[in-house]
């Protein structure tokens, strides 16, 4: 994984003067304007300033490098030509970065169990939650040698069964 292509997909330029890329940030909340279109020439030199003429956007410029969808869409983009152009972090309802935020939007989320849930948490002890663990999946240490759970008298194995079960529940 490219973990900065991975960030920029989730940077949102809010467009003040428009010194980002026209092409290649994420300007229109759609994504790079270069992964949208085929498109011959996508210089990282073209800003989106180029498309800006007396605080409102070129329509000429723009209806002749665009689909006329995008055009439509950029139109509804305000533009604050005395303000710098300024990044959001999408993943943040804040929109600022953290690292935890970019964590989570990065890696990758499995499934969670309900029985890792009942017995990983904070008010259960490690130990506990270990020895349930091991209870679980038939590999709880037992001081006979050779003796395995399914060895037990009848009132443990039963304990035994009740406790995975209101684990499990």
């Amino acid at each position: 994984m490219d973990t900065r292509k991975e960030c920029e997909r989730h940077i949102f330029w809010k467009i003040g003067k428009g010194d980002v890329s026209f092409w290649w940030d994420n300007w229109t909340n759609k994504g790079a304007l270069a992964n949208l279109i085929e498109q011959s020439s996508r210089s990282k030199k073209i800003l989106v300033s180029d498309f800006i003429v007396h605080d409102t956007w070129n329509l000429d410029k723009l209806n002749d490098l665009l689909p006329s969808y995008l055009v439509t869409h950029i139109q509804t983009i305000s533009i604050s030509p005395q303000n710098e152009d300024y990044p959001i972090w999408t993943p943040d309802p804040s929109g600022s970065f953290s690292s935890k935020s970019a964590w989570n939007a990065l890696r990758t989320h499995r499934i969670t169990a309900l029985t890792h849930t009942k017995i990983w948490h904070n008010k259960m002890p490690f130990k506990i939650s270990f020895s349930v663990l091991r209870l679980l999946k038939d590999k709880l240490a037992i001081d006979s040698p050779g003796l395995r759970s399914t060895d037990l008298p009848d009132v443990v194995v039963v304990t035994i069964v009740l406790l995975k079960q209101i684990i499990i529940f």
